[in-house]
């Protein structure tokens, strides 16, 4: 008797973890980001996609930091077929700043975005690169955040 119940309450604690482990496994928001044009020296629009997990303020604001190899020195302008109300672009050193103006709708939990700026002149070297993204409030409350590689490569002739 003393067994069976051991067993049982056992089996119940294993279950409850793996509730809560796919739970937290779909919870977890993927961030992408490419160049429209990956060829060394391109001046490339670049898109970020995700999904995400938490709602998207009016005056969300959108922080992407390159390596000191990429020149962001003609990045003045961001678009959104998934996102309205319009976009202030800027640059400090090596983040592109993206703020929404505040005149969009939140975006909720669980809608597709897809977030592009330009123009962004790629590195002289062929390499993969780490790139951050991350995603705040205007209050600057991190809402998320992640490392992707952007893949830079020869040009084609």
């Amino acid at each position: 008797m003393f067994n069976q119940l051991k067993s049982n309450i056992l089996t119940f604690v294993v279950f409850s973890l793996l509730i809560l482990l796919m739970n937290n496994l779909q919870a977890q928001e993927s961030i992408g980001i490419k160049p429209i044009f990956p060829e060394v020296e391109a001046a490339s629009i670049y898109e970020i996609n995700f999904t995400p997990t938490k709602a998207l303020p009016p005056d969300a604001r959108f922080m992407i930091t390159f390596p000191k190899a990429f020149d962001l020195s003609k990045v003045n302008m961001a678009g959104s077929p998934s996102i309205n109300g319009g976009f202030r672009t800027q640059v400090e050193d090596s983040t592109v700043i993206i703020t929404r103006s505040g005149l969009g709708r939140t975006i909720e939990v669980g809608e597709k975005v897809q977030l592009h700026f330009a123009t962004v002149r790629n590195p002289k070297v062929m390499s993969d690169y780490r790139v951050k993204v991350e995603i705040l409030t205007n209050e600057k409350v991190l809402l998320t955040q992640q490392l992707d590689t952007v893949k830079i490569m020869n040009k084609t002739e």
